[in-house]
């Protein structure tokens, strides 16, 4: 601009002082010479203006930019190469499928926090003691029923033993924050050493304090993650996150964290899956030494053989298991007293101690580590004794010569029963050992 003005101005003076019509074309050129140099100046001056990339400014996830093309300083579109996209998409799915599950182990902490499942566990309590039991609903005969459970080896063994339960008992439930005391009653027993379990039957209008659980229909299996939800000291107590470790028959077991006299009266507590639905009952842990215990359960399908004893005076039956073969069928009252492993010359290779009861878990034990031909085992029945049957029958080397008791023979190697008997060996084994 400033050129330009001059370039006026010496135009206007050499009009004015009479100059010759040259000096005004040279003023003329001069100034269009200069906006030329001008126009050369902005042209060098001129920047490469950067492409804008599509929806430029907006944040979005990785799964929106997976397919965004990428471009050259130039603006030429360059096609993205297709391993690394595959690839990325890859991580993407596991990232989906990671999110996926934290979600719902997040809706399973957060039904612990609000206490979704507080009214389906109860407190059983004794004169000096407390325990966990557990409510569930089944269906039989067409109609829904509510039940509670506990383990069985809480019961009192004498009717003057104020640590355990008794056939009556009362169960206590948190409604609103306070806990209210519900008259309960033991109305099947399932055997020690066995499944473990009690049938509890309440009042009809007190299962309405009670929000029941769903029994799982699929198995457990080693790997799946469970819950726990009991009582402890007086307190609720839940257990977050167990791994199932391993199945058995009668039990499976997964390691479960805290100190082992911090979840005393945690027997009878409710395990739970994912789905929030029943899969077992805590019966029990070992301690370790070197690391978290080892806790085991009762699996819940063992709950409708209970019910349907309950309905029929006892009378359901279900498969006992040693090796993979089904070698007897129990009623849930019934367990194993005593049992002796025998090799394919009738030499006794392994018999089990006769005072106290014994787990199918200690028998198969013996049976993968002594190979025997033949197994020989007596089965008893528990039952409740003393005045108004409120005292269950205690385990003695005298009392196991009472009662009706069958022994029997089986053959792992042909897999079947052999011979079934009274029960006499027993008694000829005390005499020989007193």
């Amino acid at each position: 601009m400033k050129m330009q003005l001059i370039a006026s101005l010496l135009s206007v003076i050499c009009l004015l002082g009479g100059m010759q019509p040259a000096c005004a074309q040279g003023a003329s050129r001069f100034g269009r010479s200069f906006q030329a140099i001008k126009k050369y100046q902005r042209a060098l001056s001129i920047k490469t203006k950067q492409p804008t990339l599509p929806n430029g400014g907006v944040q979005r996830s990785a799964d929106e930019v997976l397919n965004v093309p990428v471009y050259s300083l130039s603006g030429v579109e360059t096609a993205v190469n297709q391993q690394v996209q595959t690839q990325a998409a890859q991580r993407v799915s596991q990232r989906k499928a990671k999110r996926a599950l934290q979600m719902d182990l997040q809706q399973v902490r957060q039904a612990y926090n609000a206490g979704a499942w507080v009214r389906s566990t109860f407190q059983a309590r004794s004169e000096s003691m407390v325990y966990s039991g557990t409510v569930f609903k089944i269906e039989y005969n067409g109609q829904e029923e509510i039940y509670g459970v506990v383990a069985t080896h809480v019961i009192a063994k004498k009717l003057k033993q104020n640590v355990g339960l008794h056939k009556l008992f009362l169960a206590e439930v948190l409604v609103d924050g306070e806990l209210v005391a519900i008259p309960a009653q033991v109305v099947q027993v399932g055997a020690v050493g066995m499944m473990d379990l009690s049938l509890v039957k309440f009042r009809r209008e007190d299962e309405k304090y009670f929000r029941p659980l769903r029994i799982s229909p699929d198995p457990i299996n080693p790997g799946d993650r469970i819950w726990t939800q009991g009582f402890v000291h007086g307190r609720v107590y839940p257990v977050k996150e167990r791994i199932v470790h391993s199945v058995s028959q009668m039990h499976f077991f997964s390691l479960i964290q805290g100190e082992q006299h911090k979840r005393r009266g945690l027997c009878g507590a409710a395990l739970i899956n994912q789905a929030q639905e029943l899969v077992g009952i805590h019966t029990g842990s070992q301690m370790s030494l070197s690391g978290p215990d080892m806790g085991f359960a009762t699996p819940a399908q063992f709950l409708p053989t209970l019910v349907r004893a309950y309905h029929n005076d006892g009378e359901a039956r279900y498969a006992l298991e040693l090796s993979g073969q089904a070698v007897l069928n129990l009623r849930p009252d019934e367990y194993v007293s005593d049992a002796q492993l025998e090799s394919y010359a009738n030499e006794i290779l392994w018999r089990s101690p006769v005072w106290r009861r014994m787990s199918m878990a200690e028998l198969q034990e013996a049976i993968d580590t002594h190979h025997p031909r033949y197994v020989e085992f007596t089965v008893r029945r528990l039952d409740w004794a003393g005045k108004q049957g409120r005292e269950f029958v205690h385990i003695t080397p005298e009392r196991l010569l009472e009662g009706n008791m069958m022994t029997y023979r089986y053959d792992l190697q042909e897999g079947k029963l052999i011979s079934q008997s009274k029960y006499t060996k027993l008694k000829k084994y005390l005499l020989r050992t007193q």
